[in-house]
């Protein structure tokens, strides 16, 4: 590994997180260590609920144990572009976000992901299965939104 890295220079390296939704010691452990967040979100109402209290665990990680912390972006996921309650959800996200712009916040330049994460049952079946979704049916709507997703995270770093 040494002599790889002395050969070849590494362009970007990323180490994901996946934490469960909650605020356990292992999402507080994972914001204590990371410098940004990706926060996936369900265009539900109650998913706002979840949404605002995560803003506020970073808020009091960035001051207390992490002052590299940001929220780079919200993810939707279990995307259904054709419920109007998708829409609203979206809505007030934007206007959210609007609002904190040139504040100090961790969530001041956040955005929202262009890519949407539909609703697709692979999805839900690969980790059954011990398999990413690229492993498990990778020719899905779930491995397209994903392969997307990863492009679009990585146009955004070249910036």
């Amino acid at each position: 590994l040494r002599k790889m890295a002395a050969e070849e220079p590494i362009a970007a390296a990323f180490v994901l997180i996946d934490c469960p939704p909650s605020l356990g010691l292992l999402t507080l452990n994972a914001l204590a260590w990371a410098t940004e967040v990706i926060i996936p979100l369900q265009a539900h109402y109650l998913s706002l609920q979840g949404m605002a209290k995560l803003f506020e665990t970073c808020a009091l990680v960035l001051q207390q144990l992490n002052p590299k912390l940001r929220i780079s972006g919200i993810l939707f996921c279990q995307f259904d572009a054709s419920a109007k309650l998708s829409g609203e959800v979206t809505g007030e996200v934007e206007s959210f976000l609007s609002d904190a712009r040139g504040k100090n916040q961790p969530w001041s330049e956040a955005l929202i992901f262009e890519t949407q994460i539909r609703r697709n049952i692979k999805l839900a079946e690969a980790p059954s299965f011990g398999q990413s979704i690229f492993q498990y049916a990778p020719s899905s709507a779930g491995a397209a939104d994903y392969s997307v997703l990863a492009e679009e995270v990585m146009k955004m770093r070249a910036k």
